[in-house]
Parts: C-alpha cells; structure tokens; sequence
C-alpha cells in the first residue's frame, strides 16, 4: 500500500512566522495613522491661527483707513485683543474684541496711541500661540499707512 503525504496544510512555525509578519505591518500602519492625525491637528490649528491673524489685520486696515484708532490692548491673560478707535467727530471710543479662548495674543506697534494723535504711519507685529500647544505659533509683521 502506497501513502501519499498531504502536504495541504501549515505547520505551527509557518503560522507562527504569518502571525508576527501581520502584527509587524499593522503596528506600522497604525503609526503612520496616528502620526498622520497628530500632524493633521496640528496643521488645522496653525491654519486657524493664519485665519484669526488676517481677521485682525484686515479689521485693523480698515478702522485705521476709517476712523481714529485710540488703543491697541491686550487682556492681562492675553486671551482677547481689543481695539478701541473713534470718529474723528465723535467723543467716545467704540471697541472691536477679538476673544479666543484657544488664542494667546501679543501685539508690538512701532507707535503708541494717544487720544488726541493717531500715528499716520505705523510698523505692527502680531503673534499668535495656540494654548492648546505653545509651539504652534503665526506671526506677522506689516505696516499700516494713511494719507490726509
């Protein structure tokens, strides 16, 4: 009597060996997903913190192009950046707040503010820090001009 061996099936190192070789890809993919996200989140809140800095900016040209810009102030917990500007008819100052819990803002101008004389021309820098994560900063730096 002739025995043919059956040689269909695996043996326990092959399985083994399968087993490791899969749990080595995953860990791998699993990685780069995870990386992946954290650098997702982290390029999302750069993004907002560009899209809050052109906000101001872009409010700061136009009341500095409109009316009399009064103050430039920072809350002591750098949370929110007010502007306070008035007509040049008017008496009272109106206030433009920018309030961000996740923003620290700081700001530096190459002029001060005074109630009487508005700087015609002044250098402006803008920082932006997520206080989710310190090392996720925008920054900018731009001149504000006006003719009379």
């Amino acid at each position: 009597m002739e025995y043919k061996k059956n040689e269909n099936g695996l043996t326990l190192v092959e399985l083994l060996a399968s087993i490791v070789i899969i749990a080595i890809i995953s860990l791998a993919l699993w990685n780069l997903f995870f990386n992946s996200m954290n650098h997702n989140s982290r390029e999302v809140s750069k993004n907002q913190l560009q899209q809050e800095a052109n906000l101001i900016i872009n409010t700061i040209q136009n009341l500095h192009t409109k009316y009399k810009i009064t103050n430039l102030e920072i809350d002591p917990t750098n949370s929110s950046l007010t502007i306070s500007y008035r007509d040049k008819d008017s008496i009272s100052n109106q206030n433009t707040i920018f309030n961000n819990n996740n923003i620290k803002y700081e700001i530096k101008t190459s002029e001060s503010f005074t109630e009487t004389q508005t700087p015609q021309h002044f250098e402006f820098y803008l920082k932006l820090t997520s206080t989710k994560n310190e090392n996720i900063k925008f920054e900018v730096r731009t001149t504000f001009s006006k003719l009379e």
